[in-house]
Formats: structure tokens, sequence, C-alpha cells
């Protein structure tokens, strides 16, 4: 192996060990070299953000931020240590830790809920959402794994009071494209009284909201293709823009919509079609919300 790729095989190394980070519970030893990073009280609740520095430890995982809620001196969570774990202010995304309000009612029982979420590295990295209700003791109430990293949010969409959790499906990532260009279709959440359910094909409307299928759009997005691959006879680098549309419509219950979109404009010098089709069917269908997103009317 040449130097150069000793290097490249290096970094690659780094990168993917810090992608995979698991979380880890905090350890008595661990909390010896904790630091403070900030304060936040809510009445009788004040939450604690701390950091343990890598520097100070010596196992890679053992590092970054945690958080302690405190219920009149009490301890009553502790959330896990991860690099990057942040909470939530609600008031439109995930991940503003100065905010004031980290405590807020959601599910319309009364109690307030706290909000965790932690980000795998990288600019499209994956993300997990945490949501306990709190009293006097915290109890886990959602948990999800699998977004776009930053992409959760709180919106109330149907205006009765209670907000419904929004994100990106990372499931189509890196597929046939790369990661910052990628699809990522809207996944809607709704609280039902006791628990959280996947609620799409209920807000079709809205997760079309800001869907572009006009023509001009489309054939632009193609001309680009046309322009940049003239010789390409594989659709590996075809422009996301088709798919991107046609996902957008399957994850609101159009299929048959995104299957006439697909006939309409997939380009007739490309003879990889239908295998482009099964490819992408196969890969939808083995999602890990493809099966309760057949049931997301309720």
């Amino acid at each position: 192996m040449s130097n150069k790729a000793k290097y490249v095989f290096l970094i690659l190394s780094i990168v993917l060990a810090f992608r995979s980070l698991p979380a880890q519970e905090i350890t008595p030893e661990m909390a010896e070299y904790r630091k403070v990073l900030f304060t936040l009280t809510d009445g009788d609740y004040r939450l604690v953000r701390y950091f343990i520095p890598y520097d100070n430890t010596d196992i890679y995982e053992d590092y970054g931020d945690y958080y302690e809620l405190f219920y009149r001196d009490k301890i009553i969570l502790t959330s896990i240590l991860y690099p990057k774990l942040s909470i939530c202010n609600y008031d439109f995304f995930c991940g503003c830790d100065s905010a004031v309000q980290f405590l807020k009612d959601i599910t319309g029982d009364g109690k307030p809920e706290l909000t965790f979420y932690s980000a795998s590295g990288g600019s499209n990295g994956a993300e997990n959402v945490y949501i306990y209700s709190i009293d006097t003791a915290a109890v886990l109430i959602g948990k999800f794994d699998g977004f776009n990293k930053s992409s959760a949010s709180f919106i109330d969409i149907d205006g009765d009071n209670i907000p419904e959790m929004i994100c990106c499906d990372i499931r189509f990532q890196g597929w046939n494209c790369g990661c910052s260009n990628a699809p990522c279709p809207t996944l809607v959440w709704k609280w039902d009284g006791d628990k959280y359910r996947l609620a799409n094909f209920k807000f079709k409307d809205y997760i079309l909201l800001d869907l572009n299928t006009d023509s001009k759009h489309l054939d632009e997005c193609l001309a680009w293709y046309i322009r940049d691959f003239p010789n390409s006879t594989k659709y590996a680098p075809y422009p996301t823009c088709l798919w991107r549309a046609m996902l957008d419509l399957i994850y609101a219950g159009e299929s048959d919509a995104a299957d006439s979109l697909f006939d309409k404009y997939w380009p007739s010098d490309l003879v990889d079609k239908d295998s482009f089709y099964k490819e992408f069917t196969d890969h939808l269908h083995s999602g890990s919300f493809w099966e309760e997103l057949q049931n997301s009317d309720w």
C-alpha cells in the first residue's frame, strides 16, 4: 500500500469511527472530568449541560455532551453521552441549546416534555430524537431513528394545539446520488393520546405543499442531464429531480401519481427504465418506515 493510500485509509477510518460512535452511559469515573457548559431553569426544574473533553479521557468514545434534569434538586433524568447531543426549543426546530423554553407540553396532557436529539458526524449525518414526558419523574414516550440531520421540527399542522413532529427520512441518502443532493421525503408523526404514530397519509396536503411537478421544472432538470451526460446509457448519474418528486408523492399516499410521473418523464434514450424502477421500489419497500407508512391515514 502506498503512503497516499495509507493516508486516505487512515482518514476514512477516523471518519467512519466518528459516524458510528455509540452512545455512552455516564459512569462515576467519566463524571470526574465533566465541565458545566450551561444551566437552564423552569420553575422547579433545572437542566444542566455537561461536557467531557476528549483530552481528559483514555477511551475515545467517552467524550461529548450529556444532560442532567433536576426536579427540586433531585436528579430525575440523566441523558446519554454523545458528541452531538442537543435539546429542542420547540419553536421551529431542534438543536437550539440557548433556548429559554426547554420544557413544553406538546402532547396536551398537562405535563411538559423534554426533547433531545443526537446527530452523527458529517454534514449529512443521521439523527435520533428522544422525547421524555416530565413530572416528578421522566418517562421516555418517543424514540425515533434514521432521520436526516437537523431536520426534526415541531409544527401544529391541524390546529389542535398539539404539534406534529416533522422530519426527513434518510432511506435514499447515498442511493444512486451523493448525500448532499439526496431526496429526503417528509415523515409526519402525530401524538394519538398514547404514543406517536406515523400520519403521512393523514397529512398528505401538507407533505405535497411544496411539491414541484411543473413540466418546465422537470424539463429543465432533465435537460441538465442530457447536456452533462450525453453519452450515458446508465441511470447512475441521473438527476434526482424526478425520483425526488416521486418519493414526495409516494410518502403522501399518491403512488399512482408517482408512477404516472415516472412514465411521463423518464428519458426515452435511457434503456434501463425497468431496472431502475425495480431497484427503486425494492429499496423503498425495504425501508424501516414503509410498513407503518401504509397505515398512516388513521
